[in-house]
């Protein structure tokens, strides 16, 4: 039988501590969980640099570039593109500059601005080594702008 009734009555206010503490301790590990996990990513720069090795793989065959290959054409046939959001250019650096670009031109200024921001495209610039079909190295500049900011951010 319970002789001392005053150290049951206190249980239930040490009960009441206890829960509180559990529920503090949860609620700091979700506010924790969604203050880190709540910010939205930006995937267009991952987007953008393999839709650039792609776009060479398409040009290149062998891993040798072919210059009838080096056109819009090939690059159409090979690769789905949005044109409205989305711009690309290519230079080949060599004795003479051959370029050309697919897609929305309006979007390559805002690559040459040193500013960025949640709404302006998203630029990738990238310089590749180049086998021409002479066996001569020659360097592809790469450029590409995206600007899907609700679909990829």
């Amino acid at each position: 039988m319970i002789k001392n009734k005053k150290a049951q009555s206190e249980y239930p206010v040490i009960f009441v501590y206890r829960f509180l503490i559990i529920i503090l301790v949860i609620a700091v590990i979700v506010g924790v969980v969604w203050w880190r996990f709540s910010k939205p990513y930006d995937v267009r720069p991952m987007e953008a640099s393999s839709m650039a090795k792609k776009c060479i793989s398409c040009l290149t065959d062998n891993n040798v570039l072919n210059m009838n290959n080096f056109n819009e054409k090939t690059i159409s046939e090979c690769l789905e593109i949005d044109k409205e959001n989305l711009f690309i250019n290519f230079t080949l650096k060599g004795d003479e500059d051959k370029f050309f670009a697919i897609g929305n031109p309006d979007l390559e200024p805002y690559c040459g601005a040193k500013v960025s921001g949640k709404n302006l495209p998203s630029c990738f610039n990238e310089t590749y080594r180049i086998l021409d079909s002479d066996h001569i190295m020659q360097d592809m500049n790469v450029l590409i702008a995206i600007d899907k900011q609700e679909k990829n951010i």
